[in-house]
């Protein structure tokens, strides 16, 4: 299942399987649903995939690996296909932001000397509703190590939009090897970032090969299979009402998972929550209301929970009350 939210608190969860929709209330309460006409079964990696609507619930995008597929309340609008996979989605305004990893793959039947990756300069895609690209912005990391297809994956970003900005501000956070978040123009371009200092995720191209590769894989397939190691360091991101909601991987800054609350992309996190359980259960989604942390556990078909949050009120109040206490 995939999940997304409108600015009026309306949480929408699709069966990428089936098409269809389930509208939910901010707490939970179930309050509408539509199959989607024209729908075309997605095989879903939740790491490369993305679903997000508009700031009113009217159109929907939702995509897997380099597929995007358009919809609204009735049927699929547009399809279209990025020569990279996407691991995130975000609507700013009309446009949809694809992040992306930063590789692009050639066809098998070219006639060129080209790999069959080649390494691409961008993480974000921007798309219009028909799925067709408007630009390309943000340059990766220069990092090496593995081929280019692994080294992409360990460069994936998380991505979200302010569906309660009309201009719809769109924010980036690393997944892997590093704490940073980073604030888009509206046209993609980076406006801002924040980055913390000494905080690293390890990566390494190295480590046993699974069972399944080496029984399900050809021998040639085996053999080119590149183990990747990489610590994740950001679960996932939301963005809401001006306030950035970064989901922390446990071990990132603590044992338990954490979610930290940031107000602008040059001082970092202004509040800290620790999400206390008595099970080890891991988190891969977050949807914030005005009233909760919505968190959706990796496992499928698992619950979410529902844990009661500061309202935003409190928190800007904090960050007022800090800086009046700043000695000039």
């Amino acid at each position: 299942m995939l999940v997304a939210q409108d600015r009026h608190d309306t949480i929408y969860v699709l069966d990428p399987s089936s098409g269809e929709v389930q509208e939910y209330t901010k707490r939970g309460n179930r309050h509408g649903g539509w199959h989607v006409e024209g729908w075309e079964p997605l095989e879903v990696i939740p790491a490369l995939a993305g679903f997000a609507t508009d700031q009113y619930g009217d159109v929907f995008a939702v995509a897997s690996r380099e597929k995007v597929c358009v919809f609204d309340h009735r049927k699929v609008l547009a399809t279209a296909k990025l020569p990279t996979f996407v691991t995130g989605l975000a609507f700013a305004g009309a446009d949809i932001f694809a992040a992306r990893l930063p590789v692009e793959f050639v066809h098998p039947k070219t006639k060129t000397n080209d790999p069959p990756e080649m390494r691409r300069s961008f993480l974000v895609s921007r798309l219009d509703a028909e799925g067709q690209t408007l630009g390309e912005s943000v340059k990766p990391d220069d990092v090496e190590g593995g081929d280019p297809f692994s080294l992409a994956l360990t460069q994936a970003v998380r991505i979200a939009a302010d569906q309660r900005s009309e201009n719809g501000v769109v924010w980036l956070a690393d997944r892997f090897r590093t704490y940073r978040l980073r604030r888009l123009s509206r046209t993609g371009s980076l406006e801002a970032e924040w980055h913390a200092a000494g905080l690293k995720g390890t990566v390494a191209f190295s480590g046993p090969v699974p069972k399944e590769v080496t029984q399900n894989f050809t021998k040639e397939g085996a053999v080119g299979y590149q183990p990747i190691d990489a610590k994740i360091v950001v679960r996932d991101l939301a963005v809401r009402n001006g306030l950035v909601f970064a989901l922390l991987e446990p071990g990132t800054v603590g044992e338990m998972p954490m979610i930290d609350i940031v107000l602008d992309a040059t001082s970092g996190p202004l509040w800290r929550f620790a999400l206390h359980s008595a099970t080890s259960t891991t988190y891969d989604r977050l949807l914030v209301t005005d009233s909760d942390f919505w968190l959706f556990p990796v496992a499928p078909g698992a619950h979410p929970t529902l844990v009661e949050r500061v309202p935003d009120e409190v928190i800007r109040q904090s960050a007022t009350a800090s800086s009046a206490a700043v000695p000039r």
